[in-house]
């Protein structure tokens, strides 16, 4: 099913794009496996996404079984238009924290160790609006699920590409919306335990 959830965004091609970007992260600078789109994880995710823009709450579904990652975009000038890119590049941007000398979970990297997590297969988003247009929520779910304890070493692969051309990952487009009060959050379903 495909949801209008803006005037402006079609959610096929926001998950399209968040697919795409995520991975052009995991195979041409991780030289990893790519994800593919998985229907059911994407209704989880919409759904849930719905769920937090109908109540404006940010925290984790709690979902058994899947990794989550959540992206949290605010403005008081509205928000008509949201690249699939752009979260997922949120999420990405953590590597600069990432240690890879003590790799490990860490609540300050845990969106990009999901997102490049080699075991990870299979990927769901989902994205909706507040009824005001000021907020977007963006969620990510994966299977199988990443940030295992003991298993980082072995999945957050280093770079095995030495440089990012911005154009080409997405990171170029405009936001002429962004310019009033902006708040930009992430969060990252904790630490798997086996």
């Amino acid at each position: 099913m495909i949801y209008s959830v803006s005037s402006s965004i079609v959610i096929a091609d926001f998950q399209q794009q968040a697919l795409e970007q995520h991975n052009f992260y995991r195979q041409q600078l991780h030289c990893t496996g790519l994800l593919t789109l998985n229907s059911s994880l994407n209704t989880i995710a919409q759904n849930y996404a719905q769920y937090l823009a109908k109540n404006d709450i940010f925290h984790h579904s709690g979902v058994a079984g899947l990794g989550e990652n959540l992206y949290y975009l605010f403005t008081s000038a509205g928000i008509y238009s949201l690249n699939g890119s752009k979260p997922t590049a949120a999420w990405y941007n953590e590597i600069s924290l990432y240690n890879y000398k003590s790799p490990g979970f860490s609540a300050a990297t845990g969106h990009f160790t999901q997102v490049v997590w080699a075991g990870s297969t299979q990927l769901g988003i989902g994205i909706a609006f507040t009824s005001n247009n000021l907020a977007a929520y963006v969620v990510a779910n994966y299977f199988p699920p990443g940030n295992y304890l003991g298993q980082f070493p072995a999945n957050v692969l280093p770079r095995c590409a030495t440089s990012i051309n911005n154009s080409a990952v997405g990171m170029t487009e405009q936001y002429p919306n962004l310019s009033a009060s902006f708040v930009e959050f992430s969060l990252v379903l904790c630490l798997f335990l086996y």
